[in-house]
């Protein structure tokens, strides 16, 4: 199982459409991050707003990875590797396994070089999460302005 799974593996680092599915998602996200600042032209988008819509981004990331996976079945049509995998003695329940298994992993870095690019460039660029006005009323009081001293159990003891 280990080694059916690392020739997959191998398999799709090789793949060139699957390299060039990462790269253009990864421009994806860029121009995705450029474009909304230019429209609102402000200091008020967060890397968690990029995070948030990145995730949200549903259809985006199904469409691509709808892409992959005809690139991938398309690749062991041509290559006729899962034939020569039960071929070879394999059984075909984890010959079918370790595949799901590459594809769901494969699948993980199209998300990733989506939302990469846009959350740390705008984290860099304007932090990740607004900050409130004076950070140190909610260090000592916290947000609902009871005093963080009092409410630790240390302080009773």
């Amino acid at each position: 199982m280990k080694n059916l799974i690392f020739a997959d593996f191998l398999k799709l680092r090789r793949s060139f459409g699957y390299k060039g599915l990462i790269l253009a998602l990864f421009i994806f996200g860029v121009v995705s991050w450029y474009i909304p600042l230019i429209v609102y032209e402000s200091t008020a988008i967060t890397g968690l707003h990029f995070l948030r819509s990145a995730v949200v981004d549903f259809q985006l990331i199904s469409s691509f990875i709808a892409i992959y996976a005809g690139i991938f079945i398309s690749s062991e049509f041509v290559n006729r590797t899962f034939g020569m995998a039960v071929s070879t003695g394999n059984k075909r329940f984890p010959v079918f396994f370790s595949k799901v298994i590459v594809f769901l992993i494969g699948s993980l870095p199209m998300v990733v070089s989506l939302a990469a690019p846009m959350v740390l460039l705008t984290s860099i660029m304007n932090g990740f999460a607004p900050q409130p006005e004076n950070p140190y009323i909610h260090i000592i009081h916290g947000p609902d302005g009871a005093s963080n001293i009092i409410r630790s159990r240390s302080f009773y003891l």
